[in-house]
């Protein structure tokens, strides 16, 4: 009687191992086959103006190089928007590019170069080499990029920048087109994270104005992504190491008026494509490293920039 006993609480035992073995693996086989489905879909969607994570609270997106648009058509200008769109965080199948921001692009025309922008010593044609613009273009996630202005103000006299600057500059070409070292959105604080390593440019921009710190107009913040995706309006909450105008976007908010457009330069009499973004409230210097901006963007004028939530947030920075 005991042996029967002890054989029915043996098997009881071996089907509860087996149970409990079958509820595992089926467990573990669930999870495997939702994880695979998540893999397949978008990890950010974008709705309302909102970034929503699936799986994670941070997402790393790849820093594209800059290309040559020279002589495209406007129709594969707008491919290369859409193509780079659909692999930032912005993704969304239905994205076609801002109208009031793309819609002026020449088509079959030339491109100003970031060679030209940035100071080389051939400035003959500002189209040759790859295009400035792509920068911005190419990197959809960064909805507030750097991008550098010609003059210097030392001692309250303005000084041109030329060919002399890119001849101090090591490594000229690479230091010298601004792209970001890391994109980076976050999503429990709903901000993009650029940072930006600005060493080699201002151990050279240091070479010119030689320790003195009075000078702007070095930098802007350039707008052009945020107002693609219809952020039109920007206010600077906190910064570190930066000095703004008085009348700026770090003391009021400002309306974006970014756009590319067809403008005329020497040697280019039929002119170039380009994005005017010259608004001076923009503008600022940087006085120290590590420099920090951050920035609140809204899709509507808000009532009081202090108070009112921002549809999302950029963070920039400047580092060593």
């Amino acid at each position: 009687m005991k042996k029967q006993k002890d054989k029915t609480v043996n098997f009881s035992i071996k089907i509860s191992i087996l149970a409990l073995c079958f509820i595992v693996i089926f467990f573990y086989c669930f999870k495997s086959c939702n994880s695979e489905k998540f893999k397949s879909t978008s990890d950010t969607v974008i709705d309302n103006g909102s970034l929503f994570d699936i799986k994670r609270n941070k997402i790393s997106v790849k820093v594209n190089p800059l290309t040559d648009f020279n002589y495209k058509s406007k129709s594969e200008i707008y491919s290369i928007r859409e193509k780079f769109v659909q692999q930032s965080i912005f993704k969304n199948k239905n994205y076609k590019p801002n109208e009031e921001v793309f819609g002026e692009i020449a088509t079959g025309m030339p491109w100003l170069s970031i060679v030209y922008q940035n100071f080389e010593t051939d400035r003959k044609y500002p189209h040759f080499g790859l295009s400035e613009e792509s920068r911005f273009i190419n990197n959809p996630s960064a909805l507030v990029m750097l991008n550098m202005e010609a003059d210097l103000l030392v001692k309250d006299k303005i000084v041109s920048v030329t060919s002399d600057f890119a001849k101090n500059m090591k490594d000229v070409k690479k230091s010298m087109m601004l792209l970001p070292a890391s994109i980076t959105y976050i999503k429990n604080t709903n901000t993009v994270k650029i940072k930006y390593s600005v060493n080699t440019f201002f151990q050279s921009l240091k070479e010119i104005v030689k320790n003195n710190r009075e000078y702007y107009k070095i930098f802007c913040l350039d707008c052009l992504n945020a107002r693609d995706f219809g952020y039109d309006w920007i206010f600077v909450n906190d910064c570190k190491n930066i000095s703004f105008y008085e009348d700026s976007v770090r003391n009021k908010v400002v309306e974006l008026k970014n756009r590319i457009t067809l403008v005329k330069y020497e040697n280019e009499e039929n002119g170039v494509n380009n994005s005017i973004k010259n608004q001076q409230e923009l503008f600022f210097a940087v006085v120290g490293l590590p420099a920090s901006i951050n920035i609140k963007l809204w899709k509507n004028k808000p009532k009081d920039q202090y108070l009112d939530k921002s549809s999302i947030n950029v963070e920039l920075l400047l580092l060593d």
